[in-house]
């Protein structure tokens, strides 16, 4: 922040600024509601991409981040809206239903139409597998849920990754 301060807007820096906080009221006002998600209507396909968040050695803080996503023509994304699910973690069964009425909602696309998601995407690495595996298959018996995947995330630490996405062997 100082370099940025100093270099960038050309204002001096003050440790006094960097070290002030705001209350909770404050910080909520500053809060802006952007209203429900809208689906663009040249949208061919909509994604759910869900990544689980390890909180506690127990999984205690654990909660669960989803992500709408938009593709149109030329493969073109588009984020529609981004969702933390934080109120129960990852070991209640609450997590796993909420997401369940999240990503079976009905959006309306910008020509007025209703839309559904068309498939879902849930990492399972990391610790609790096999509930992830067993929600997937329990989800996939659904119909209309033939999409819903359970995939291997990968991080090779600090937010780096792979040149690929793709790995070259099974």
């Amino acid at each position: 922040i100082q370099s940025f301060k100093n270099e960038v807007l050309g204002l001096p820096f003050s440790t006094a600024a960097a070290t002030e906080t705001a209350d909770e009221e404050t910080l909520y006002q500053c809060v802006t509601d952007l209203g429900g998600a809208e689906v663009p209507a040249w949208a061919r396909a909509l994604v759910w991409s869900v990544d689980r968040q390890k909180g506690g050695a127990d999984f205690s803080e654990s909660y669960l981040e989803a992500s709408l996503w938009a593709f149109g023509p030329g493969r073109r994304p588009f984020l529609v809206s981004h969702w933390v699910l934080d109120e129960f973690p990852q070991t209640d069964q609450r997590c796993w239903d909420a997401l369940e009425a999240l990503a079976t909602r009905t959006f309306v696309d910008t020509d007025g139409r209703p839309r559904k998601a068309d498939g879902l995407a849930i990492d399972h690495n990391g610790g609790l597998t096999s509930i992830v595996n067993k929600w997937v298959q329990r989800m996939r018996r659904i119909p209309g849920r033939k999409y819903w995947v359970a995939v291997n995330g990968e991080s090779k630490g600090n937010g780096n990754r792979g040149k690929t996405i793709w790995p070259r062997a099974a």
